[in-house]
């Protein structure tokens, strides 16, 4: 019957010379931290692919981009990963604070940051999901 599995992904096309991205997704966001803040581009609810009941159409959002701007894009495995004194999940709260206090750093600093905090968090728990997260920084 081809399975209820469907696919989660986003997708992005910088125009660097305009300063301008389009972003689709699969119900995953796209982060933009500017001014050490992040906003936040949803992407549409359903997934790619699964239990094909209607017809699926995915939304374009045109973003216009500064040179400061840094994009965040990433699987749900990040977030879903057990741990911590509970072993509760990670939360993407967690790491939307830890993004935002390290807004100053660079991509590189940034990216341990966040895998120190998340393999101190996960522990000696097995990891759950694929786990990837992107930065992209002076896009423009």
């Amino acid at each position: 019957d081809g399975g209820n599995d469907g696919m989660d992904i986003a997708l992005c096309v910088i125009y660097p010379q305009q300063s301008k991205l389009v972003f689709t997704s699969a119900r995953r966001p796209l982060w933009l931290l500017r001014d050490g803040a992040i906003a936040e581009t949803k992407g549409d609810r359903h997934p790619v692919g699964g239990k094909l009941d209607q017809e699926r159409n995915f939304s374009d959002h045109h973003i216009d981009l500064e040179k400061t701007d840094t994009l965040f894009f990433f699987t749900d495995g990040y977030a879903d990963q057990f741990g911590g004194q509970e072993g509760k999940k990670y939360q993407t709260g967690r790491m939307k604070k830890n993004i935002v206090a390290a807004a100053s750093d660079t991509l590189d600093e940034l990216r341990i940051k966040i895998e120190n905090d998340w393999n101190d968090w996960r522990g000696v728990l097995e990891q759950v999901d694929d786990v990837l997260v992107i930065g992209i920084s002076r896009v423009c």
